[in-house]
């Protein structure tokens, strides 16, 4: 028998490939996880800011405010605002809310009271468009999440439009 001679070099070649098998198999293995979890935040934003304009209209639509009557008192004094009348027996908008709520100048302070960290942008339109009661914020042109729902403003049908995005 015999022997194979000893070739120097092949060792440290073995090891330099076997090294940069382990680091490529890691790195795929990174990469694969980084990308999955990029997408799960991505999807996990979108979950919250497309269910958000839906919260809000239903808040608006539902909610009087706190304290009861905020509307005739300082918008200051206002701990949250919603568009709903004072009466739990009538669930139409108060023109006097959406009146205050549109001719307020301070965007900050409406939407702290909505409890908002997104922009938004709150229209409320007679179901025929005929008549404009409140355009709030600011619309985009931009990725936005919208949502429409119904009421009614003085017996009149309104439709309430809102726009969230980043």
């Amino acid at each position: 028998m015999k022997k194979i001679p000893k070739k120097k070099g092949y060792l440290q070649i073995d090891f330099a490939f076997a090294v940069f098998i382990f680091f490529y198999i890691v790195f795929v293995i990174y990469g694969l996880y980084s990308f999955a979890y990029a997408s799960h935040n991505q999807e996990i934003e979108f979950m919250e800011l497309s269910s958000l304009p839906r919260d809000i209209c239903n808040y608006l639509i539902s909610s009087p405010g706190y304290p009861l009557g905020w509307e005739a008192m300082s918008l200051n004094q206002a701990i949250s605002v919603g568009l709903r009348g004072d009466s739990f027996l009538d669930n139409s908008l108060s023109s006097d809310k959406i009146n205050i709520f549109g001719n307020s100048l301070n965007y900050n302070s409406i939407s702290d009271k909505l409890g908002l960290d997104e922009i938004v942008y709150i229209r409320i339109d007679s179901v025929d468009n005929s008549i404009n009661y409140l355009n709030f914020g600011f619309p985009s042109d931009t990725l936005k999440y919208s949502y429409s729902c119904y009421s009614s403003v003085n017996s009149d049908p309104v439709v309430i439009y809102v726009e969230v995005w980043r």
